[in-house]
């Protein structure tokens, strides 16, 4: 169902239908808020150009955090540059001309239309030091099951993100790009927020590096990011920073399965149980989520009993501790790529397989050859497959 805004008749008529199929007009913005209570899947909200500007991009900037399904389209008469530069940065999933009867039942058409869902793993530490980053690209690398999967590695520490480091990736693509008037559907489907990792295969989408660049990224943005990638890869494995924010919470609220990452050490574990009982209080679910312990293997003084009184439930993954992890790091090739066979990387790969039954493949094939254009070569030894055993 579509929702129209328009508090002119007449308008409103001509909208409707230029839209054509299931619609609800209402004349003011508190009845689309009362709409949308009771609306679950995807569902674009028109506002007609008879709205004021500065009322629309209030809502806007409100329903896009408290209805992520909604994808606010709106509608004014000759847009200016400035209103769609605060539209886009209010989350408008884009603005239109009064007069683009056309595209404005493209756009609701592509909203409401049947996608493919790709599910998304959130990487969260209990503490900073844990290994998020190193694991959660691991993750994405055994999630790509052979090929069978696209995956989408995506750096959301937003200030301090390493993922550009850990695979030794150019830096001139990153997440900055939000900040422009481009829409984010536009700017993933060209490519220009992606960065190819020739080693791993993975599409990289990488935090800012310039100071001051991760204020300016809303986290109404990103929600609509995320909304972009699941229905263009099978899997985005989300590197989280270890603390909660506007931009950590927005992307909890979309995950399809959350993996915390902690560490067998007092201050990590204590850590530990004060992030466990945040994402209960907010009201995420226990079912979608895992435990995994990294350098589960070191000589720390912590018993089971100690471990399981924190954890109150089952550990999904033990990932033991070596040296290779940091030498892997430092050339910028993760184990799992290089080395898959290593005890790190069967870990990660068990993890990841206990999920195989429950995530799509159907981009396979066209992930392959996209993979390879983009590289501008013939297939190569990603993923999981390359390398040499250790």
């Amino acid at each position: 169902m579509t929702i129209v805004c328009e508090s002119d008749p007449l308008a409103a008529q001509v909208l409707a239908a230029a839209i054509g199929g299931e619609l609800q007009i209402v004349s003011t913005l508190g009845k689309v808020s009362v709409l949308l209570a009771n609306v679950t899947g995807r569902c674009p909200v028109v506002i007609g150009a008879s709205v004021p500007i500065d009322e629309a991009l209030r809502f806007t900037a409100q329903v896009t955090v408290e209805h992520p399904a909604a994808l606010v389209i709106l509608i004014r008469d000759r847009p200016t540059d400035a209103e769609i530069t605060r539209a886009l940065a209010a989350g408008a999933h884009t603005v239109l001309d009064v007069a683009a009867h056309d595209k404005i039942a493209h756009a609701c058409s592509a909203v409401t239309a049947p996608q493919a869902e790709g599910k998304i793993f959130a990487v969260f530490a209990a503490k900073g030091g844990c290994g998020k980053t190193t694991l959660a690209t691991n993750l994405a690398i055994a999630l790509q099951g052979e090929g069978q999967r696209r995956v989408c590695l995506l750096d959301l520490d937003l200030e301090s993100g390493d993922v550009a480091s850990v695979l030794d990736l150019d830096t001139s693509r990153t997440l900055t790009y939000l900040t422009g008037k481009r829409e984010v559907g536009e700017l993933v489907d060209s490519g220009e927020l992606v960065t190819v990792s020739p080693q791993t295969g993975l599409d990289c989408i990488l935090a800012p590096v310039t100071p001051g660049d991760a204020e300016r990224i809303r986290p109404a943005k990103l929600g609509r990011l995320l909304r972009a990638l699941v229905s263009r890869y099978d899997v985005i494995v989300v590197d989280l920073p270890a603390r909660f924010s506007p931009a950590v919470l927005a992307t909890l609220d979309h995950a399809h399965h959350h993996v915390v990452v902690a560490t067998p050490e007092r201050p990590a574990l204590k850590n530990l149980r004060v992030t466990l009982d945040i994402l209960d209080l907010l009201g995420y679910s226990r079912a979608a989520r895992a435990v995994l312990f990294n350098r589960s293997d070191t000589r720390a003084a912590i018993s089971a009993a100690e471990v399981a009184a924190v954890v109150r439930g089952p550990i999904a993954a033990h990932v033991p501790s070596s040296s290779d992890v940091a030498a892997s790091i430092n050339r910028g090739v993760p184990l799992m790529a290089a080395h898959p066979r290593h005890p790190v990387s069967v870990a990660i790969q068990r993890f990841a397989d206990s999920y195989a039954a429950v995530l799509p493949t159907s981009a396979g094939v066209r992930a392959a050859q996209d993979r390879d254009s983009r590289l501008g070569c013939s297939p190569h030894q990603g993923g999981s497959n390359a390398g040499t055993t250790a």
